[in-house]
């Protein structure tokens, strides 16, 4: 077990170790395509190749995409993922790193438009 683990989490899974419980997807699988196997590289190289339809893409920039998720974790669960395979956020160049921030906000305004739902207050 590893120390990140508790025995209460690892009884809730089912399979003696930490993860996922027994048949839920694995990280790798809940990016995947509908109905493709997740390939033995990147995922998230792989998905801008596919149709926007069979990727989930739902937008398209000249550095960055938004991408569902397959198995979101809550409703509207998306992500914004630059095309170059960068190790860190840090590593993005200011142009990329713009429009990340650009698509991420478009992403917001549009997911709290569709569910109703306004901004939290920052206001104390």
């Amino acid at each position: 077990m590893s120390r990140n683990c508790s025995r209460a989490s690892a009884s809730r899974t089912g399979s003696g170790a930490c993860g996922p419980p027994i048949g839920w997807p694995t990280s790798r699988a809940r990016t995947s395509p509908p109905g493709r196997p997740p390939d033995d590289g990147c995922p998230f190289c792989s998905i801008p190749k596919l149709s926007d339809e069979d990727g989930l893409i739902i937008a398209r920039g000249s550095s960055v995409f938004a991408v569902l998720n397959l198995y979101p974790y809550n409703g509207g669960h998306l992500m914004v993922v630059p095309y170059r395979h960068v190790a860190d956020y840090t590593d993005l160049d200011d142009a990329e790193t713009a429009e990340l921030a650009d698509y991420t906000k478009r992403a917001m305004t549009a997911l709290r438009a569709a569910s109703g739902r306004a901004p939290a207050s920052t206001s104390a």
